[in-house]
């Protein structure tokens, strides 16, 4: 397989999704860390008061991730379907088959930031 420009570009797109998860992932876990760590010194303040019990978290499986829209998704998708439709297919001129990379990146760059 040749490796372009284009390959390449398309590689930091999908790496820039990857990282883009990575932080909203450690961001909401930073969070939940911080509010479960002020639930605690708000019950140590509360020592005279009844005793509240402080929310554990559930063991199991969390979703870190929201979706923005699911237009942007269904879009990123399409975008990025027709950017690789772009290289293979002969049904696009021959004058912008060169540039299928940057249709591609930008279909993946759309995914990326419909997620928060």
């Amino acid at each position: 397989m040749k490796i372009d420009w284009g390959t390449v570009v398309v590689g930091l797109a999908i790496l820039v999704v990857y990282g883009r998860m990575a932080l909203i992932r450690g961001r909401k876990r930073r969070l939940e860390r911080q509010a479960l760590l002020e639930q605690k010194r708000e019950a140590k303040k509360q020592k005279n008061r009844p005793h509240t019990p402080v929310a554990q978290p559930q063991p199991g499986i969390k979703i870190t991730y929201e979706v923005v829209s699911w237009w942007l998704v269904g879009g990123g998708l399409l975008v990025t379907l027709a950017g690789i439709a772009m290289r293979y297919s002969a049904l696009f001129p021959p004058a912008v088959q060169p540039y299928w990379w940057v249709v591609t990146a930008a279909g993946i760059l759309l995914f990326a930031f419909s997620f928060r």
